[in-house]
């Protein structure tokens, strides 16, 4: 399968790229800089250069892909609706070339009406993020819904904690209450692809975390 993935030279990025290929897709990887993505050499390997918050990058990089995934995430010097904009982009691009399928990645403090009630740590730690970066999470908000709105095939993948932890598949989705409130990003690399080639939360917002 042909996929673009955004924020691949990202912590949650690179699993996501190094596990597509192993898989056997031709993954184009979108940057801000090849520098910044250090990964072995693999004639399945497109590297990008461009801006997620430039319609015309993103379009250029969509054409022709069977699929989009997004791991993007603010870093101190992006705009606050970092996540907003390229959602945007990235829906509009989508369009115009017929593609449907996006998986998105985003955060568990957004929720959504099909989540069970969360243990109290879980639930203090989501309040203490609206508070401290009601920003980023509000963009996180609008991204989900924008997103949710489209007619297009759409997964958000809500995620607590990541952890540099190895890929170990050990971990549950769906809508549940998290005992362990955290995942590795090779896990949640693991759960994106597998949610690409076998899908299973088809316009959902599953959450993922260890078991």
């Amino acid at each position: 399968m042909k996929i673009i993935i955004f924020g691949a030279s990202g912590r949650t990025g690179h699993p996501l790229v190094s596990q597509a290929l192993e898989r056997g897709h031709e993954v184009t990887a979108f940057v801000r800089g090849k520098h910044k993505l250090v990964i072995p050499y693999s004639e399945n390997l497109r590297i990008l250069e461009g801006s997620v918050l430039t319609y015309e990058d993103v379009e250029r990089a969509i054409e022709g892909q069977d699929a989009v995934l997004s791991v993007l995430g603010h870093t101190k010097n992006s705009p606050k609706d970092l996540l907003t904009q390229s959602s945007a982009n990235m829906i509009r691009a989508m369009q115009a070339h017929g593609i449907n399928r996006i998986i998105s990645l985003t955060g568990a403090g957004v929720t959504v009406e099909q989540d069970v009630k969360q243990g109290v740590v879980s639930r203090l730690f989501g309040r203490a993020l609206r508070w401290v970066a009601r920003d980023l999470w509000k963009d996180s908000v609008n991204q989900k819904n924008y997103l949710a709105q489209t007619e297009l095939d759409w997964t958000i993948v809500r995620a607590p904690r990541l952890t540099e932890g190895e890929l170990t598949t050990e971990y549950q989705t769906g809508y549940f209450k998290f005992t362990k409130p955290m995942v590795s990003r090779e896990d949640v690399a693991h759960f994106m692809l597998d949610e690409l080639e076998n899908p299973q939360y088809v316009k959902e917002y599953p959450l993922i975390g260890s078991k």
